[in-house]
């Protein structure tokens, strides 16, 4: 029979669910992601999603012919490695969304920062018509105006309604906008900064005006032209008891099996990637904690029964 010691080991271990003990930490490391031999594609099994971005048609990589490393360059014409965005990883665990982003922009590059990270939790980001309303009012030019601002034309948020702040806007120039928006801040945004070199009305670059939800954890590091933004996102309420806003919109997609769209690119514009699909191993249905799993309550019921027979013997 389990004596009382090895009862309250099993339910510890009953108790902990199977992903906070293999958790993912927030140091921008890619080593924990779970990836497979190949370095880039998540293991069998991990329920990552994921999108690489340096994939040619005949499902071959880019590479930087000007390197002997294994550095990758983007699809568009300018930046190269420097501006580069490589591959992008969500993993949804109990409360916390954990995000990844590969890239070869340092985050001590001279000229250019990163931007924020967009999120599209209903599916529109595609459809949403943005204006570009440049200082000089006329929507479409963007003649040496690297201050133009993008909106969805309805006002009201739609397309990437929340971002996630990957650099402090006050040191983020070109894009002096005003805001004391904090790192790992994640706001409801409703107006976008457009990318600078190749600014695209579909490719906002950075948050402009919204409301403020959470301060979450993100961390951004590397070295030799491989970097990595990382991030975990709160999805609870501060009351921890039920999802978010952004929780429970994120929940809300998956129930309904629509599409999320999350988007980065760096401020540049020289290139972006984006995710767009449904969370793996994604599910959903309720606005409460999840609750403790049948074997930890079972395991509970064990100690009680055992405190229980050595109560009545006494």
């Amino acid at each position: 029979m389990l004596n009382n010691k090895l009862l309250l080991s099993v339910v510890l271990a009953a108790a902990v669910p199977l992903s906070a003990q293999a958790a993912i930490s927030i140091d921008g490391d890619i080593s924990d992601w779970d990836l497979s031999s190949d370095g880039w594609t998540p293991s069998t099994g991990s329920d990552i999603s994921y999108v690489i971005d340096d994939y040619k048609s005949d499902g071959s990589r880019y590479k930087d012919s000007s390197s002997s490393s294994t550095q990758y360059i983007n699809r568009n014409p300018g930046g190269g490695q420097d501006y580069d965005a490589e591959a992008m990883y969500l993993k949804l665990e109990a409360s916390t969304l954990f995000l990844a982003i590969r890239t070869g922009l340092s985050p001590n590059d001279p000229d250019w920062k990163a931007g924020d990270i967009f999120f599209d939790l209903n599916g529109d980001a595609a459809s949403t018509s943005y204006t570009n309303i440049t200082n000089d009012g006329s929507p479409g030019s963007y003649a040496a105006d690297e201050h133009a601002v993008s909106e969805a034309t309805s006002g009201t948020g739609n397309g990437y309604e929340y971002g996630l702040v990957v650099v402090d806007h006050g040191a983020n120039d070109p894009y002096i906008d005003g805001n004391s928006w904090d790192v790992a801040d994640l706001y409801n945004v409703n107006r976008w900064n457009l990318g600078g070199a190749y600014p695209d009305e579909d490719h906002p670059a950075s948050g402009n005006a919204g409301s403020y939800l959470n301060s979450n954890t993100l961390a951004y590091a590397g070295a030799n032209g491989e970097y990595v933004i990382e991030a975990a996102i709160n999805l609870m309420d501060s009351t921890g008891n039920n999802y978010n806003a952004f929780g429970q919109s994120l929940i809300d997609s998956i129930d309904n099996g629509t599409d999320i769209n999350v988007h980065w690119n760096p401020l540049c514009n020289n290139d972006w990637i984006q995710f767009t699909g449904t969370l793996a191993g994604g599910g959903g249905g309720s606005n409460q904690v999840p609750e403790p799993a049948p074997l930890a309550l079972l395991a509970i019921g064990f100690v009680g029964m055992a405190a229980r027979k050595k109560y009545q013997k006494v």
